[in-house]
């Protein structure tokens, strides 16, 4: 019993671990932080960035080039270890 603790299954959880590692599986218990941005990021219905707009976060509207754009979603915060994935043009 003692040797295939010892010969097997230490070896097996050293390659295991460095695997999920190497994944990036989270390391630490601590929950999500959420950190604001530096600037908002405004965001169109499908989840592509809106280049050039002005956002007003008072209002929560989006312009680009002076038309309110209307199914635009205004980003301020961020998540730690996940976000929303937004495939950059």
């Amino acid at each position: 019993m003692t040797r295939i603790v010892i010969h097997f299954l230490i070896p097996l959880n050293l390659i295991i671990s460095l695997l999920l590692v190497a994944g990036g599986v989270i390391q630490n218990l601590k929950p999500a932080e959420k950190v604001q941005l530096l600037e908002p990021i405004a965001v169109s219905a499908d989840g592509g960035i809106i280049e050039n707009a002005v956002i007003d976060t008072e209002n929560g509207t989006v312009t680009v080039d002076g038309a309110v754009v209307p199914d635009a979603e205004i980003i301020t915060e961020e998540f730690g270890c996940y976000r929303k994935s937004i495939e950059i043009w």
